[in-house]
């Protein structure tokens, strides 16, 4: 997992040089690679696919998107939100950062209207279709060798297969499939008072229901368009976000989710959060989260939450890890952090 990094640190002119023989339309006899298909672990044994790149692909799209950093834009209004997946400042937002903005974003336009609606698109990335990305480029302005660069890339990594052609779990990928949406939130044809969206993950607020359900209908139509569709099993309507909001949840885990976004930026930051006491939690905290293990109605989120506070107490978590790793195995990156916290502690004996 780490050659491509390896090779960029120690001959990123190598790659480069070979890179530019790629995309010469004189040497044909050089070219992207097809690439190896591989299945991420989902929750319930369901797997996502998506592409491996070797490192000629991998340095030639996180080149293309940096080159191009300046066109993955904030949003115009905060009537209509695009979170993450961009630079600021020269560097990219971290996911937590952008996450975290997000849920507030949501929660802050959810006190101003009556009635929200949110969404989520069908196997997103899997659907996309290689010249709606095409498309895309040539809409942000990039300049022609960009555009052609970008329609080889996606054509020979795929061997010629038009759907299903931009890999995911790479942070420029994600900033192309995020930009890539802004003509759902940029539409004239929404008319939501606040439309909140990280990647496919949308969100609309009207004071008015017949306008929420008139805007559902026009973004459907607008994916369908790119060949895109909602998936049924994640819409909320309206008449179900305020069945949700009633049964609130309770004054304790609220706090836990708080703390839970400020553990993770400690985690993007590299901190040490050992260092932070009031990150630590107390015997009633824990005890809430080792009851939330127990439940026969475990959900995703609740097994996120207890991995990602209970970093600093692993034995007790131990009895139920064989459980949560073959139920929520997408969660690997909670048991990498649980496991990198107890050899910290170890070291500090």
């Amino acid at each position: 997992m780490s050659t491509s990094r390896i090779l960029v640190d120690k001959s990123s002119a190598e790659l480069e040089a070979y890179l530019q023989k790629v995309l010469d339309p004189g040497q044909v006899e050089h070219s992207f690679l097809p690439q190896l298909r591989v299945h991420a672990a989902k929750a319930r044994h369901h797997t996502r696919r998506t592409l491996k790149l070797d490192p000629v692909a991998e340095y030639f799209v996180y080149d293309f998107v940096y080159r191009n950093r300046a066109r993955f834009r904030k949003p115009y209004t905060t009537a209509r939100e695009h979170h993450g997946f961009r630079f600021e400042n020269g560097l990219p937002v971290d996911g937590v950062t952008a996450y975290s903005e997000f849920k507030s974003s949501i929660s802050a336009h959810a006190a101003l209207n009556a009635h929200t609606l949110s969404l989520d698109i069908s196997s997103y990335f899997n659907s996309v279709y290689h010249h709606d990305l095409s498309h895309w480029c040539i809409g942000i302005g990039a300049v022609q060798t960009d555009v052609d660069g970008i329609n080889q890339f996606l054509r020979e990594i795929n061997a010629g297969r038009s759907i299903d052609c931009l890999p995911q779990g790479l942070y420029p990928c994600k900033m192309i499939g995020n930009n890539f949406l802004t003509f759902v939130d940029t539409s004239n044809r929404i008319r939501s008072s606040a439309v909140v969206r990280l990647m496919d993950d949308i969100h609309l607020f009207d004071s008015d229901e017949s306008v929420l359900i008139s805007d559902f209908h026009q973004i459907q139509s607008l994916l369908g368009e790119k060949g895109l569709s909602v998936n049924p099993s994640k819409t909320i309507l309206p008449s179900e976000a305020r069945k949700s909001v009633s049964e609130s949840v309770d004054e304790l885990k609220l706090g836990l989710l708080k703390k839970r976004r400020e553990v993770m930026k400690r985690y993007a930051d590299g901190t040490d959060l050992s260092s932070h006491p009031e990150l630590q939690l107390d015997l009633r905290q824990r005890a809430y989260l080792l009851e939330l293990l127990k439940s026969d109605a475990l959900t995703e989120e609740d097994a996120e939450l207890v991995l990602a506070l209970m970093h600093e107490h692993g034995d007790d978590l131990l009895r139920y890890l064989p459980l949560l790793a073959a139920g929520f195995p997408n969660l690997a990156k909670r048991f990498y952090q649980l496991g990198a916290a107890a050899l910290r502690s170890t070291a500090r004996v």
